[in-house]
């Protein structure tokens, strides 16, 4: 174990700064991703070889697939089974608001996830929010849903009561 870790010090030393930089441009020892994931220690070392100096994680890895290998299993026994952050994929969130979009119920506008018909459609971007319309189906584009527009073929926003003669 004390020679993976020489190895890998070394490799941050003396290969890190040859290198010129890793594949965002900074050296292993201008990288602050290690400190933004909160390791030290070992994991420390291991991520940093993985993710910066050998750039495991990018398209064109500076090394062989076999050592990236070795370091992510060596980073995971280490962590207790945690992946490598630089390998993890991040949570999608739209809007900001903290919900991931995958369960936000209106994933493009900050919402307090009110949804009062129980559609699966937040009330800010139902278009019926009092009548249960998950399909959200508005065929005359008027941002009304079907199930409340009184008009269904005619663009009629303000839902006042049109008579059209055809």
């Amino acid at each position: 174990m004390k020679k993976l870790i020489w190895v890998l010090g070394f490799l941050l030393v003396f290969t890190g700064t040859a290198m010129a930089g890793t594949a965002d441009g900074l050296t292993p020892a201008e990288e602050t991703v290690c400190d933004d994931a909160g390791l030290s220690g070992a994991p420390w070392g291991l991520y940093n070889a993985y993710c910066e100096a050998m750039d495991c994680d990018s398209d064109t890895p500076k090394a062989s697939l076999e050592a990236c290998s070795k370091t992510a299993m060596k980073y995971e026994e280490k962590t207790s089974g945690s992946v490598l952050p630089c390998e993890e994929i991040p949570v999608s969130d739209q809007d900001g608001d903290g919900i991931p979009d995958e369960t936000d119920n209106c994933p493009l506008i900050v919402n307090d996830q009110s949804d009062s018909d129980l559609d699966g459609v937040g009330d800010v971007c139902d278009n019926c929010w009092d009548l249960e319309n998950g399909d959200q189906a508005d065929q005359d584009g008027d941002t009304i849903g079907d199930v409340c527009d009184n008009c269904l073929n005619t663009f009629n926003q303000s839902q006042n009561d049109l008579t059209t003669t055809v």
